[in-house]
């Protein structure tokens, strides 16, 4: 009776195939969107299994070379597009459809004996062990092949972690998405990439099977997303959500896409990178031909790729800042070491050239009353009176000097004070119209007073000079612990980033110069210009607490 149910196994391999993919369809959701190509793949291993069933059941040895072969799928990401419990439900069920048809052909085979029942037991218990066997196979086929692919990522992402260089991590942001986790085409946007028309351009894009495409996409523009507010790519950007879509869902059909138009059929998913104080944008994915589903493990694993894109790009931003930054202090540095050089020599050219002359001709009068005194008192009067003169006016040099290095009237008067006496002496000397609140500068440790007022002095230098302004408010402000000052022009303007530019070469150091001194004050300084508008110049600082 075995060779019955081997013959009636032999003779309807085709129909037992054709039940198994209607089972798996009807069973199994993710079988019934799988695409003709992945459905002829999973046609053909159901075939090989009953092959290798009916193998198994005449004692040949077909199950390892099966088992083998089931491994290596197993092994490739998510086993051509099915994740590993849907694989697993597939045998159960192909298992079902077996053992329905050897009990179908039992009833064919004549009256129940103990030969007929002792074969369907055999056969039974036969495909058990056989879909047993074959189940281990693709699990430890899938947990090597996992492990693997779990170790490739965490290196791919642990060298996005690890490069600095922006241009260099767009570029295989894209690529990684194709190469790492398995899809046809990945496209990065950035919302900074926006032109004044409303258009974007793609800061990467790659293509796994055709690198013209990804070229030729590149240099086209289309609408950037978030001025297309009904577009998926907004929503999913906006709503901080990844989407996986098919091309023909109704949601695809009834909201239109604004950065890509996929083929029909196309699965494909929206993920949106949102790294903070760094670029925002979104990635687009395209799943291979064969996908027709985006499955669990492969959403997790876009997000994760995505967050850790948003912390690489943040990285990067700040290894720039700081390097800029550093090259930026490099050369204040060297500019301070060159102007505490200039400083000492105007003050010895000073010295020489109004106080050590004073001093000389102090010397030489003082020698002609001498001998005046005797002869002719009178001119030894006049000559005490020259003295005195010079030495007043000696005094009063030597005086603006100290005061250049730290005016006294901090220490006298106040910061308050002394910055309202400024700002008059600014008014007269350069003819901008000058208005002043500073009723709320009070607090300030002999340190900070220092620093405010040099801050304070080369914004105001710097209005003048630069400015063109026809007038310039200054006012104050406290909240809580803090002290706002802020300085206002109506003049050109400038373009910040422009100077950041000449900054980190070394050039225009001023502003940076007063920015530094107020963070070494745990504060801020904040710079708001635009051309043909004005300056702002916010100073924020902490204050001590009043007794």
């Amino acid at each position: 009776m075995l060779d019955f149910f081997i013959q009636s196994f032999n003779q309807n391999v085709e129909s037992i195939v054709d039940e198994m993919l209607g089972a798996y369809a009807q069973r199994i959701p993710v079988y019934g969107k799988a695409s003709p190509q992945l459905l002829a793949q999973v046609r053909q291993i159901s075939k090989r299994s009953l092959e290798c069933f009916l193998e198994y059941l005449q004692g040949r040895d077909g199950l390892e070379e099966f088992g083998a072969a089931l491994r290596v799928i197993a092994s490739e990401r998510e086993m051509q597009g099915f994740a590993l419990n849907d694989v697993l439900r597939a045998f159960w069920v192909g298992q079902r459809v077996a053992w329905r048809k050897v009990e179908e052909w039992s009833s064919e085979a004549g009256p129940i004996n103990q030969e007929l029942t002792s074969d369907v037991f055999t056969i039974c218990a036969a495909l058990q062990r056989f879909y047993l066997q074959i189940t281990l196979d693709v699990t430890d086929g899938y947990m090597e092949g996992r492990r693997e692919a779990d170790s490739h990522y965490n290196l791919m992402l642990n060298g996005f972690r690890a490069t600095l260089d922006r241009r260099d991590l767009v570029r295989r942001v894209t690529q990684e998405a194709c190469k790492s986790l398995g899809y046809r085409r990945a496209i990065l946007f950035f919302c900074e990439d926006v032109y004044e028309d409303g258009y974007i351009r793609a800061a990467s894009a790659y293509d796994s099977r055709d690198e013209e495409w990804a070229r030729k996409f590149m240099e086209t523009s289309v609408p950037a997303f978030f001025t297309a507010g009904d577009s998926l790519e907004a929503k999913a950007f906006f709503d901080d959500t990844l989407m996986v879509l098919n091309r023909n869902d109704p949601e695809v059909t009834e909201v239109r896409t604004s950065l890509v138009h996929p083929e029909p059929e196309t699965v494909f998913a929206l993920a949106p990178i949102n790294a903070k104080d760094s670029p925002a944008g979104i990635l687009y994915v395209e799943a291979q031909e064969t996908r027709r589903e985006i499955g669990e493990r492969d959403r997790e694993l876009l997000q994760i790729f995505c967050d850790t894109v948003g912390f690489a790009l943040q990285n990067s931003r700040l290894f720039h800042e700081v390097l800029v930054k550093g090259r930026s202090l490099n050369h204040l540095m060297s500019r301070v070491n060159t102007a505490h050089e200039d400083e000492r020599r105007r003050i010895a050219r000073d010295l020489h050239d109004v106080v050590a002359q004073a001093l000389l001709k102090i010397i030489y009068s003082s020698t002609f009353a001498l001998d005046f005194i005797n002869e002719n008192p009178a001119l030894a009067v006049e000559e005490i009176e020259e003295i005195r003169g010079k030495a007043r006016e000696s005094l009063a040099e030597l005086r603006n000097i100290i005061g250049d290095l730290r005016p006294s009237s901090l220490e006298i008067l106040g910061l308050q004070e002394t910055l309202r006496r400024y700002t008059e002496r600014f008014e007269e000397q350069s003819g901008i119209i000058t208005n002043a609140n500073l009723e709320e500068v009070f607090g300030l440790n002999p340190q900070a007073e220092l620093a405010v007022f040099r801050i304070f002095q080369e914004a105001m230098t710097n209005v003048q000079k630069h400015s063109q302004a026809r007038e310039v408010t200054i006012d104050s402000s406290r909240s809580g612990e803090e002290l706002t000052m802020v300085i206002r022009d109506n003049g050109v303007g400038f373009d910040p980033s422009k100077i950041e530019d000449h900054q980190s070469t070394g050039e225009r150091l001023g502003l940076l110069a007063m920015r530094e001194r107020a963070e070494l004050l745990g504060g801020k300084l904040e710079i708001d210009s635009r051309q043909g508008d004005g300056t702002t110049i916010v100073i924020r600082l902490p204050v001590e607490k009043e007794a």
